[in-house]
C-alpha cells in the first residue's frame, strides 16, 4: 500500500517540479514532439533542441545603391552593393527597382549580379574580371522614357552561404537602385 502511495506522490512531485521548471514565456499549450531515429543514413544521439523560431523565409534589402554607368562586361567598373547572407536558405527571388537620374539618351540595361563570396571565385573576379557562377537579374531601360524602372522577380537556386552583390548600368546616366532578395526554403 505504501508503495502505491509513494509512486503516486513521486509522480505528482515530478509533475509539479516540471511545471515549475518551465520558463515564464512558455505558452499555456504544451505540444508533444516526437523524433524518429533512423539509424541509416543519419543517427540522432543525445538531446534534441530547437531554440528560437525556424525561419522559412526572410526579406533582405539593399537600398539607395548609386550605380554609375558601366557595361556588364566592364567588371572593374561594377558597383559593389555589399554582401547578401543566404546561409540556411535554398532559393532567392531577386528583384530590384530604381530611378535613372536624368533622361538617358542611350538605351541600356540595369542589372544585379550575385557572385558567390568564395575566395577562389572572388580572386578570379578581382584578377581577371571573370564572373564565375553568377546569379543575375536585369531590366532594359529605353532611351528618352520615364525615369523609373523595375525588374521582375528572378527565382534562383542558392548554392553558397554568402554572395557579393554587384550592379551595372549600361545607360549613360547614374541610377539609384533598391535590391530586394526574398530568401526561402
Amino acid at each position: 500500500m505504501f508503495k502505491g502511495i509513494s509512486a503516486c506522490l513521486l509522480a505528482f512531485a515530478l509533475g509539479a517540479g516540471l511545471m515549475l521548471a518551465l520558463p515564464a514565456s512558455t505558452t499555456e499549450r504544451i505540444t508533444s514532439v516526437f523524433v524518429t531515429n533512423i539509424p541509416s543514413p543519419q543517427e540522432i544521439r543525445g538531446q534534441v533542441q530547437v531554440k528560437g523560431i525556424i525561419r522559412h523565409s526572410a526579406l533582405e534589402r539593399k537600398e539607395d545603391l548609386i550605380v554609375s554607368p558601366a557595361e556588364r562586361y566592364e567588371t572593374t567598373q561594377l558597383t559593389d552593393g555589399g554582401v547578401l547572407r543566404t546561409d540556411g536558405f535554398t532559393s532567392v527571388s531577386l528583384s530590384f527597382q530604381g530611378e535613372i537620374k536624368g533622361q538617358p539618351s542611350k538605351s541600356g540595361a540595369v542589372g544585379v549580379i550575385l557572385l558567390p563570396d568564395e575566395s577562389s571565385i572572388l580572386r578570379a573576379y578581382q584578377e581577371d574580371g571573370h564572373l564565375q557562377l553568377p546569379l543575375e537579374a536585369a531590366v532594359t531601360v529605353a532611351a528618352n522614357q520615364g525615369s523609373y524602372f523595375s525588374a521582375s522577380e528572378a527565382d534562383l537556386p542558392i548554392a553558397f552561404p554568402r554572395y557579393r552583390i554587384l550592379l551595372y548600368n549600361s545607360t549613360d546616366k547614374t541610377a539609384s537602385v533598391n535590391v530586394f532578395a526574398y530568401l526561402k526554403n
